[in-house]
């Protein structure tokens, strides 16, 4: 499990410093019991990139972690108001 933990914070540092970029074409790579989802590069709009800074920087976290804490957060709320 710390390997893929070890993984995930290069990634994000590197995604961080731009010198990494996630790629839908690939599809879905399953590594243990984590599943990485490559995505296209896309464009937000400059509200939420300031938004995702700003949340990296409150909770000491990385960009690619914000996110991805953001995208599950939305599901999870996309999931619970559509059985309600």
């Amino acid at each position: 499990m710390k390997k893929n933990k070890q993984k995930i914070e290069v990634f994000d540092e590197a995604f961080d410093k731009g010198e990494a970029s996630i790629n839908f074409e690939q599809g879905i790579v399953t590594e243990g019991l984590s599943k990485i989802v490559k995505l296209p590069p896309i464009t937000i709009p400059a509200w939420l990139a300031l938004e995702i800074d700003m949340l990296s920087k409150l909770q000491a976290n990385s960009r690619a972690a914000i996110i991805r804490q953001l995208l599950v957060e939305a599901i999870q709320k996309k999931r619970k108001s559509g059985n309600e």
